[in-house]
């Protein structure tokens, strides 16, 4: 019996609980990455966000390659590529985990659980957020997440059985390319590997007055912990990170100053996980306006060349221009300088906010 285990936004093989389910069978395992060409044509998608992903499936990799195992990247929508593995490799499983998206992802996971229950192939997700699916009471959402932050690290398989026929029309993720937007020239590279390297310098010296420089764009660059990308797209666990900054800042000889950075850096962790709870509480914030008699304001397209100027850091406010550069060059800016382009673009140059992205 072979197990598909689907990487989307968890893509490691540390504290990863549907590989580590799956390697516990003691069965083949096909560890699965789908290109999917219309989820890459979404409007907040990018070639700057491909290419970390890129990097990272490279890197996961050469993970599942110690364990005896490699990555299978294919291209094409789920159903069709399920379909053909069905055909090939008679997969009786699928492990995934619960990923938070738009609509588009969720619709597209509902697909795949629909198809593997007239397939008869067994369905199972786990969490690895805190974000709650079906969330009754709010109130019990910080206790949710603080359990799952307090459940043991699981470590990588060791062993990973690989099927004996390798998967036809599997792809090299070095040389696929999805989209032909701007160049990113120095944006941050993805892979587990980067990840845990940026987490270490940050709890062994860059973490230290976090709470203070975070909000300017002139300290923020090395005083933030650079994570956002690796958490969003799973290189290294949200659980990990929060464990290891919570043992460091524990420490008997750790700093009070730096004790109390890392309380600071813990909080935001668990705020990354409460606001993307309020879209899965109310998913169609992707759409409409969070006060509705809003709604109506603005309508029609966005303004081409205020947009433009916008997008190119173009408007003749030094700072806004500034930061749309930096943002433009190295694909982040600080949280504290995006709201302020955002609020710029709503504001004074009257934006609609479902058509402000910079480019």
């Amino acid at each position: 019996m072979t197990t598909v285990v689907w990487f989307k936004r968890d893509l490691r093989t540390h504290d990863h609980a549907p590989l580590a389910a799956a390697a516990e069978l003691g069965e083949p395992v096909i560890a699965l990455y789908v290109v999917e060409e219309d989820y890459w044509r979404l409007p907040d998608t990018s070639d700057r966000q491909w290419n970390f992903v890129r990097d990272s499936l490279a890197d996961l990799d050469r993970q599942l390659a110690s364990a005896g195992n490699r990555l299978t990247v294919l291209r094409g929508d789920m159903i069709s590529v399920l379909q053909h593995l069905k055909r090939s490799h008679d997969i009786q499983r699928m492990f995934c985990h619960r990923e938070t998206g738009g609509q588009w992802t969720f619709d597209r996971d509902e697909a795949v659980i629909r198809w593997c229950d007239e397939q008869q192939v067994e369905f199972r997700e786990w969490n690895q957020f805190g974000v709650v699916r079906r969330l009754k009471d709010r109130d019990l959402w910080d206790r949710a997440w603080t359990d799952l932050m307090r459940q043991p690290l699981l470590p990588a398989p060791v062993q990973l059985s690989a099927p004996e026929q390798p998967v036809d029309g599997a792809l090299d993720p070095k040389g696929i390319e999805v989209n032909a937007g701007a160049a990113c020239a120095d944006r941050q590279a993805g892979g587990s590997r980067r990840g845990e390297s940026l987490l270490n310098s940050f709890l062994e010296r860059r973490c230290i007055g976090y709470q203070y420089n975070i909000s300017s764009p002139n300290t923020a660059v090395n005083a933030c912990s650079r994570l956002s990308p690796h958490i969003a797209y799973g290189t290294v666990s949200l659980r990990n990170i929060y464990q290891q900054a919570k043992a460091t800042g524990s420490h008997r000889n750790t700093l009070p100053r730096k004790q109390k950075s890392l309380t600071s850096f813990r909080s935001r962790l668990h705020w990354h996980c409460h606001f993307i709870q309020k879209l899965e509480d109310e998913p169609e914030l992707e759409f409409r306006a969070m006060h509705r008699e809003m709604e109506h304001l603005k309508s029609g397209p966005n303004d081409s060349e205020r947009l433009q100027r916008w997008q190119e850091g173009q408007t003749g406010w030094p700072l806004v221009d500034a930061c749309m550069r930096a943002l433009n060059h190295t694909g982040w800016i600080n949280f504290r300088m995006r709201a302020m382009l955002m609020a710029v673009a709503s504001y004074q140059l009257w934006l609609h906010w479902r058509g402000c992205r910079p480019r």
